[in-house]
This record gives structure tokens, sequence and C-alpha cells, in this order.
């Protein structure tokens, strides 16, 4: 079977593996189709499209930008993006800021209201040592400040936010996106929702302002009832039916590549792709 992941992260973001690593594990997962995307980075792009070409595997460039929508931050995967364009290249750029000077507040605010021994000095020095993953939850987690993404984005909903300091909505990312030649997909929409799914008002919102397909099978959706919901949203609505792990490399135990199983013919993402019409895909409507 023609079995794919297409959301890997490297060390160009929060994943634990170089490029040279990424193409190894991927090999030895039995995939045949991949893409790398780091969170508001394409740095590893061309280095892991080379070696994975080298190695027979079919490459997608991509990337994962950080959006803002109803004061949740959103995770918009773009596909098949021209990697030189500059609106793509500044957004990220500003995104990559946005994130690191929230964390910088985030550290200072619970310094400031918890006594349990954070520091702005200590943590600048754990973020160095502690790149993959993500070092502020890790760190405030090491800490007894909080543990897991929802107690963690409980502490982030108490920290004030500079205007001029906020993450981009997630309808100019996809413009972004889509000006860049690529198509974007929303990632894990259960994640946002642990265990549960996104509700198909909310899907028809992303729907509206212009996203272009789902990420229908997740390591944050294992149930089939949950990967059928997304699939028949994206049939009715014509949208692009996308998988992945969400691996970081060897940094959650949980999330492997090419996990869940995902084969070329339960997606439809590269037949509507610019760089992979060519490819003799069987899509799955």
């Amino acid at each position: 079977m023609d079995r794919l992941d297409f959301h890997i992260h490297t060390n160009a973001s929060d994943g634990s593996w170089n490029s040279e690593e990424t193409v190894k594990n991927v090999k030895e997962a039995g995939l045949k189709y991949f893409a790398i995307s780091d969170h508001d980075s394409i740095s590893n792009v061309k280095l892991t499209e080379y070696i994975a070409n080298k190695e027979g595997l079919n490459f997608i460039r991509a990337t994962e930008i950080c959006s803002k929508s109803f004061d949740k931050e959103i995770h918009i995967l773009g596909y098949d993006i021209d990697i030189d364009d500059i609106d793509l290249t500044y957004t990220m750029t500003k995104t990559r800021r946005v994130r690191q000077n929230r964390d910088t507040r985030i550290i200072k605010w619970v310094e400031k209201n918890y006594d349990n021994g954070v520091s702005l000095e200590e943590y600048n020095i754990y973020k160095m040592k502690e790149m993959a993953g993500l070092p502020i939850m890790n760190y405030l987690a090491q800490k007894g400040v909080c543990e897991g993404v929802e107690p963690f984005n409980e502490v982030k909903a108490q920290v004030p936010v500079p205007e001029d300091e906020d993450l981009i909505s997630s309808e100019e990312v996809i413009k972004v996106i889509k000006n860049a030649g690529g198509v974007a997909v929303l990632a894990h929409p259960s994640y946002y929702y642990p265990g549960n799914v996104m509700s198909e008002e909310m899907l028809n919102y992303y729907l509206d302002i212009g996203i272009d397909g789902l990420e229908c099978y997740s390591s944050y959706n294992p149930l089939k009832e949950q990967n059928k919901y997304y699939f028949e949203y994206c049939k009715k609505n014509d949208l692009i039916v996308s998988g992945g792990s969400d691996c970081h490399g060897s940094v959650y135990k949980t999330r492997f590549a090419g996990t869940p199983i995902v084969n070329l013919s339960d997606t439809n993402l590269l037949a509507r792709t610019r760089s992979y019409k060519h490819l003799q895909n069987n899509p799955c409507f």
C-alpha cells in the first residue's frame, strides 16, 4: 500500500530529528509519501526534499502556521507552497517572533504570580537545552505550574497580550498560504476539543474563511467515528482530505511517523496540489 504521513516536525521547529533522521525514520515506517510541516518554518524543507528524492520517496513541501480564531491558537497547514514567497516568509517570521515574545510574557507573569521558583533567566537556559517539544510547556510542567495542553492554555489566557503582539488571524494565514500557491488545511481539528470533534458550526466558519481541507486522520481523533465525521464533512463540501501523525521525532511517545495508518487512496491532497497533478492518484471520492 502507498502509505503516507503529511504532518511531521523536525528540529527546524519543535521536533527532535534533523533532515537525515527524518527520512531514515520515514523509510523505516514504510511510508512512500510524506511532508515535513514545521511550525512557522521551512528551513529544513530543501535538504529533506533532496534526501527524500535520493531515497526514492515522494515529498511535499509544507509548513504549519500558528494563527488565532476566537481566542484560540489554531494551526493551519500549508501544502505545496512556494517557499520563496515573500509574504509567506514574512508571516512565518512574524509569527515566530510573536510566539517567542508571548513565552517571555508568560514566564514573567508566572514568576510574579506563582511561588514555584520560575525565572526567565533559568527558562532561557532551559530552552537552549530542550529545543524539542514545547520548551515552555515542559519547563512549567517541570516546575509544577501546569501540565498538559489545557492547563497551559488556562495559564496563558490570564496573561495580557498587547494588541500588536497577537497572532495573525486564521483567515489571513489561509490567504497567505493560497497566495503562495499552496492549499490550506486545518490541522488536527480534534486537538482543540480533546476526546471530541469540532462542531459543524465551527467547521463551517473555517469553510467560510477559505480553508481548503481538513486533517481528517490524526493521532488526536483515533476513533473511526471521528474520522468518518471529518471525512463526510469534506465529501459534502468538496474539501481536501488529509492525514498525518504530528510526529515530533522522539519527543512524544504516542505520536509515531505513519500513525495513524493512512494510505494514498484515503486522501485526495496530492490530486488538489499544483506540483502533483501529474501523479497517478486514485482519489477517495
